[in-house]
Parts: C-alpha cells; structure tokens; sequence
C-alpha cells in the first residue's frame, strides 16, 4: 500500500563544500555578519582530521574586522558608542539675513512675532536669541561679519547652501539664526529661522577575543577610539511659528571612520593590531595594540567615508600606509591608467619579500575590478602597478597572506538567474499537482496508484525552482590574476514557481528530466505562467548577509 504525494521529483540539495588548502595557508576562515548573529566557517585546513572544515561557531554580529592569529585566538573587532550626542564647541559661518527688523519679523503668513514655537524643536528653544537685524524680537544682532573666503572654507559638505552676494557672519555652534532663504517657493515674505549645531559622539573600537575547540569568548579590549560628528537643523519661519512637518527638524551624520590591519610577524604570537579612526574628511588617529601610536602616516588619504589601512614592521620602525578613493585616483594617474568610474570599495595590504615589499590589492566595485600595486620600502612612496584581478562575482571581502596571496570572497546564487530555459532547468526543484485534479486520494493499492498514473486528464499545478544561496572563498595565488574556488559556505534556497497546464496528459508522462518537461509545456494546448514568488510550502530561507570578513591562519 501506498500514499500518492503532490512533489514527485525533488531536485537534490547543494550543501556546504571545501576543497584542498592552498599552498602557504594552513587555514581559512570566513566571517558572515547578520542583523543579529555573526557565524564563522572553516573553509579549507592542511589536517581536516583535526580541523574539520565548515561552521566552526556563532559569535557576536556588528563585527567590523576579524583575524585568526598564530595562537589561532579568533579576535573581532566592533564599534561601540558611547553616550549620546552633545554639542561641539566653536563657531558655525553663515549668511545672516541683515535687512530692515521690520522683514525679519514677518510669518509665512504675513502677521508678526506673536509666539515662540521653538522649543517644540528644541528643548528650551522659546526665549533664546536670534542672530538677525537689531530690532527684531529676541534679536541678537547679525553676528561677527567675516570675508567670504574665511566662510566658505570653514563650511563642511552639505553644510550649509550659500546666497550668492550675501555678506557672512561668524556665530556660535548651536545657534538660532535668521536666513536669506524664503520660506516658500516662489518667495515669500519671509525668512526661515535655522537652529544650526554640530554634536558629537565618542565611540571606541571593542576587540573581543574567542578561543578553544569549540571557541567562546574569554575577554575583551579596547582597541582605538574616536569621535563621530552630527549635524543637526531646526527650523521655523520669520515669526518663529513651525514650519509644516517635512520641513522641521533634518540630521545629517558623518559616519564613524575606522579601519585596521593585523600584522602577524610580531614577536608574541597574536602580532600586532593596527586600528585607524577618523570622521569626515580629518586626519584621524592610530592605535597600535590599544595604545595611541607615534607614527604617522607615509601615505594619508581623506576620504571621508571609507578609508583602508597596512602596516610595514621592520625593527622598531613602522611606515602606516591610508589608501581611499582619492590615494586610488593618485596611483592611477601616476601609473598612465584611466581613473574615471574607479573607486575604493575594499583594500587590503600584505608584506612581502621580507618586509622589502608592502603589496595593495584595491577594489573597485563599480569597475568589478582588483588593482594590485607595490610599495617599495626603500623610503620612496612610489606605488607601481602590477596587475588586475577581474573576479567573476562581486567582491564583498579580502585578505592577503604573507605569501602574496589574495583571498576575495562574496555571495553568489545557483542559477544567477532564473530568465532561459537552461537557468530554470538547472534551479528545477519540484513539479506539483493540484490536489483538485484528482491524483491524490486515501490509501491505494500499489495496482491502483500504478492505473491512475496512467490515466490522461487535464492536469494543472506548479514547477518550483530554486536559486541556492554561496559564500563563495576564492584565492589568487601570487603570481597569477584568476581566482581559483577553495571553498562555499552554503547560505540556504530562496524559492519561485510558474503554474502549469498540460491537456491530455498522464501522471506519469510528466516523470521527465527537466529540460524535457520545460519543453513539454511550449507544445500546443499546454501552458506555463510567469515567474511568481511566495511559494505555498516552500519558504525562502536564504538570508543575504550584511558582512563578509576572511581571515587566513598561517604558522
């Protein structure tokens, strides 16, 4: 006896692969962040017997770097903020309105100042001075007047719009003041009220540290620390009234900076930990093991959102190496290579040759592609250009090894698509009837079930394919530019189906590879539906990660 069921041809599940290590690494690990787990896999091992590869442990999620040292410690690396925002000192440059009082005391509505609305806005705003025409309520006068040259280059990006022809004024950070903007367009009769202030943020870099067999954590350090920055604006019409909701309140904040290199040649085995933080376009500061670091950089980038770092050690001296979009362009153009559309999206170093050499692999999202450049330790700052790398998918993580090896890593679906017929045979997971068809019934004998596969009918249901999800480890080797496959880390299925109809059809003429029942549906009289999501029975469990980290163990 038997039970006839709805799936009757499953296609079989991908599940987590490794290959052999490569030559000069021992380990590989990858690092999957997500909103509320982090996950780490061993990827290929020299001894699978003692280090069996795939999902090693959960960690923290929100890690923003990780390494595997030599006393194989896996340390990460995350953000951590402290407190809340609180205004900076100094000043802010502005354009004043400084006309008649009588026109900066005019609503959006025509009448004058005849309540304070504020501190609806800001905290215990009703009553605080407003630099603008002396005269006006609450007037403060227009401020200390200043060249438009002194203005202009105190303005940070998106800071503030200037008026063409209007004269600036210097104010206090954290300032209601009065402006040349019209409250509506076309202009109005009167003038916004802006309340200005730059706040910041401290915030330190947490280093946690995981080990044993099946690894916990067993402390934790600080590891650098910075200040983030966040401008904020408040704003009312002429008479102090609230402006309509849109227009109210915006906040504008520069992401933390931060970056690190581990450099594993140092005397104690974990090696030594380079961290780098900055917000917008400063300087920043270096860490080296926790401690403020007296060196400063050979090469120093600005970039104001993302910025790379590496390190060379030779003896007690360390040349700090800050690559971002704008030391990219530089290379670029030094080395005769065109730098329109090129970005630094990912950077890692590694030193070689002895420390002679300090290699740069630069990725560049928009282009797909990996500049490798080398920086002679001779004290030249000079990068020459070496080669390109084109992967194959995009590239959301690296690491280079002390062999001169590059690692890249990323996620891809199987099939990448689901658009030609190839693409649907290949994601072919099941073929369904509807129940209504009559195929399915209480318990038969095995002669019964045989008959009613034989039987012809109009048949209907659905074809579900699937796309299997990767964390893909590819490696470079030295010497070479094609990345070669060492190992997946299997991210789960996501799920679609198009509905069928075949007329005249058996049961058992529908148990057909897949390519033959694809075809099978363009003969005349059958038919299958567009591509539909959301499959009855079939949840997507595929999950993108937001993070990929790669870390190399080498003894």
């Amino acid at each position: 006896m038997r039970n006839p069921f709805a799936r009757l041809i499953t296609a079989a599940t991908l599940i987590y692969t490794a290959m052999c290590a490569p030559a000069g690494a021992f380990e590989s690990y990858l690092y999957l962040g997500y909103k509320d787990a982090g996950k780490v896999f061993r990827l290929s091992t020299g001894d699978q017997n003692q280090l069996p590869t795939g999902f090693i442990f959960a960690c923290d999620p929100g890690a923003e770097a990780f390494m595997v040292d030599k006393l194989r410690n896996y340390r990460f690396v995350n953000l951590v903020r402290e407190g809340e925002f609180v205004r900076m000192p100094g000043h802010i440059y502005r354009q004043v309105f400084d006309g008649l009082a009588v026109d900066a005391d005019r609503g959006r509505h025509g009448h004058s100042q005849h309540q304070d609305q504020r501190s609806s806005l800001v905290a215990g705003a009703d009553g605080q001075p407003v630099f603008r025409p002396a005269g006006a309520p609450f007037s403060a006068g227009p401020g200390h007047p200043v060249s438009d040259g002194i203005a202009r280059t105190g303005l940070s990006e998106g800071e503030y719009a200037p008026v063409e022809g209007r004269s600036w004024y210097k104010l206090p950070n954290g300032s209601w003041y009065q402006t040349w903007f019209p409250v509506e367009q076309p202009a109005s009769e009167s003038y916004k009220i802006f309340y200005d202030c730059w706040q910041e943020q401290n915030f330190f870099c947490q280093e946690s540290i995981w080990r044993g067999f099946i690894p916990g954590r067993v402390f934790e350090r600080k590891a650098g620390k910075g200040i983030s920055r966040r401008f904020f604006r408040a704003a009312v019409d002429g008479a102090m009234e609230i402006l309509p909701e849109v227009d109210n309140q915006a906040a504008m904040e520069s992401v933390p900076g931060f970056a690190c290199y581990h450099d594993r040649s140092g005397a104690i085995g974990e090696g030594s930990l380079l961290v780098h933080t900055w917000t917008g376009k400063d300087a920043g500061a270096f860490f080296i093991n926790g401690e403020p670091s007296i060196f400063q950089p050979t090469i120093a980038s600005k970039a104001p959102l993302s910025r790379f770092v590496g390190m060379n050690v030779s003896g007690s001296s360390r040349r700090i190496y800050v690559v971002g979009t704008d030391v990219l362009h530089d290379w670029l153009r030094e080395n005769n290579i065109e730098q329109t559309g090129s970005e630094c999206s990912l950077a890692v170093f590694c030193n070689v040759e002895e420390g002679r050499q300090t290699r740069a692999f630069i990725y560049s999202a928009p282009e797909k592609k990996i500049y490798c450049f080398s920086l002679n330790e001779n004290g030249i700052s000079k990068a020459s250009y070496l080669k390109t790398i084109v992967p194959e998918l995009p590239v959301q993580a690296m690491h280079a090894d002390s062999s001169g090896n590059l690692y890249i890593a990323g996620v891809e679906l199987s099939p990448s698509e689901l658009v030609t017929p190839a693409d649907f045979a290949a994601g072919f997971e099941s073929l369904q009837i509807n129940e209504e068809a009559g195929m399915l019934g209480e318990t038969i004998s095995e002669d019964e079930f045989q008959k009613k596969l034989n039987i012809k009918g109009d048949l209907t249901g659905r074809i579900v394919f699937s796309q299997t999800g990767n964390a893909v480890l590819m490696m470079v080797y030295e010497g070479d530019s094609v990345p070669v496959t060492i190992g997946r880390a299997f991210l789960n299925k996501k799920y679609m189906a198009r509905e069928f109809s075949f007329k005249n059809q058996t049961l058992k003429g529908l148990h057909l590879p897949p390519a033959e029942l694809l075809r099978l549906t363009e003969k005349p009289g059958n038919t299958l539906a567009e591509l539909q999501g959301n499959v009855p029975g079939f949840p997507d469990e595929f999950v993108q990660p937001e993070k990929l980290l790669i870390s190399v163990h080498e003894e």
